[in-house]
């Protein structure tokens, strides 16, 4: 029964994760993908909530404060889940690699950094 149990977590724990990632990839400010990312956090740390309020437009508060919160031992599964499974390397994978990274570096230039095979990065300058 565990088993089923924990397919049954990492199944939920990967479709959380295609949620934060398509949040992410449509994201239109900074305060999208915090609350995108918020959404699986809450589920794997206690957060406090509130000390987002002040860095995020509030509109996004409101959106955060109304999150369900989750018990100790409800966020102790999904963190171990989380972490012993697939969902962490699928997690850092999407963040990596969804898309191509714009680094702006002082308004004088552009740092493109996008993968290549093997887990390495191209590098172009930009001037």
């Amino acid at each position: 029964m565990a088993g089923e149990e924990d397919a049954k977590l990492q199944t939920l724990i990967l479709h959380k994760i295609g949620d934060v990632s398509s949040s992410v990839e449509s994201a239109n400010c900074v305060d999208d993908v915090i609350c995108a990312l918020y959404s699986l956090a809450v589920r794997l740390f206690p957060v406090d909530s509130s000390l987002l309020s002040g860095a995020i437009h509030q509109s996004y508060t409101t959106q955060i404060l109304n999150t369900q919160l989750y018990t100790d031992a409800e966020r102790d599964r999904w963190r171990c889940s989380f972490y012993r499974g697939v969902a962490f390397p699928a997690m850092a994978n999407i963040l990596i690699y969804s898309k191509i990274e714009i680094c702006v570096l002082d308004f004088s230039f552009a740092l493109i950094i996008y993968p290549i095979e093997n887990s390495l990065f191209n590098v172009v300058l930009i001037a």
